[in-house]
């Protein structure tokens, strides 16, 4: 019996399962407020919905195989391809805008990296049939009310485009306004 999980995955003991469902909830908590309703799809897709999207140089970077019925299929690396599946199964009955969100487990077999891991979880807002900036303005100001609800605020660093990093609870991150988060493995 192995004692660790595999490489670039990880076990969540109850208080790291505490700590991630924290998150989670403060962030469907944001995401309700402003009108986005929850949806999920099977954490496993047929390969051809990334591909076609990607092109086959996709297929070195996901957990892709041949099933029992001989389907080619693939863990879900992103949720773009299962939300645009989704919607289009059902587009005519689809209200819109669309506003969804999910925070879906996905999955990359790549080269690990500090702050890659080959399985995340991840926030995504959708908002789908809604022209102008609108949108993005909501978008924009959940994302602040996100950052707000877990204590940033004046005078700490803002939220920016870049490369996504997880704080370090090892650092001295202090996250819901100073609770240490002693503990707590990142994504380091």
């Amino acid at each position: 019996m192995q004692g660790q999980a595999l490489p670039g995955f990880r076990d969540f003991y109850p208080e790291d399962l505490a700590f991630r469902n924290s998150i989670f909830a403060t962030w469907r908590e944001v995401a309700r407020r402003y009108g986005f309703q929850e949806y999920d799809g099977p954490p496993l897709e047929p390969l051809e919905l990334y591909t076609a999207k990607s092109g086959a140089e996709i297929v070195q970077q996901l957990y892709a195989f041949e099933d029992k019925g001989g389907r080619k299929v693939a863990l879900r690396p992103e949720m773009t391809p299962t939300l645009a599946r989704m919607v289009g199964a059902r587009a005519q009955a689809l209200k819109k805008p669309i506003r969804w969100f999910s925070i879906p487990q996905l999955f990359r077999y790549e080269r690990q990296q500090r702050g890659r891991l080959r399985e995340h979880f991840q926030l995504n807002m959708d908002i789908i049939g809604e022209a102008g900036p609108a949108a993005d303005a909501d978008l924009i100001a959940a994302a602040i009310d996100i950052v707000r609800a877990f204590g940033f605020g004046p005078g700490c660093p803002g939220p920016g485009v870049g490369p996504a990093r997880s704080p370090d609870p090892a650092a001295g991150w202090r996250p819901f306004g100073g609770a240490a988060a002693d503990g707590v493995r990142g994504d380091r």
